[in-house]
C-alpha cells in the first residue's frame, strides 16, 4: 500500500493512521529507507510505502528465581 503525506506529517503519525500503531513506525522506515536519512517531517504529496505488518502476541515467561 502507498500513502500520500500532507504536509508537516510524521513517522509515527503516519504508522498511526496506516497500521494503527505509531510503534510500527521502525517498519514503515525501513521500507521507505531512501526518506529515513532527510526527512522528519513530510511535505504534501510525498509517496510513502506502508509495509505489511504482522504483529505477534509475545509470551512473559517469569524467571525461576522470582
Amino acid at each position: 500500500m502507498q500513502y500520500l503525506t500532507k504536509k508537516n506529517q510524521t513517522w509515527d503519525y503516519i504508522a498511526f493512521v496506516t497500521i494503527g500503531d505509531e510503534m510500527a513506525m521502525d517498519a514503515v522506515i525501513l521500507q521507505n529507507d531512501y526518506y529515513y536519512s532527510d526527512v522528519l517531517t513530510f511535505e504534501d504529496g510525498d509517496v510513502v510505502n506502508i509495509p505489511d505488518v504482522v504483529f505477534q502476541e509475545v509470551a512473559v515467561i517469569p524467571s525461576p528465581w522470582g
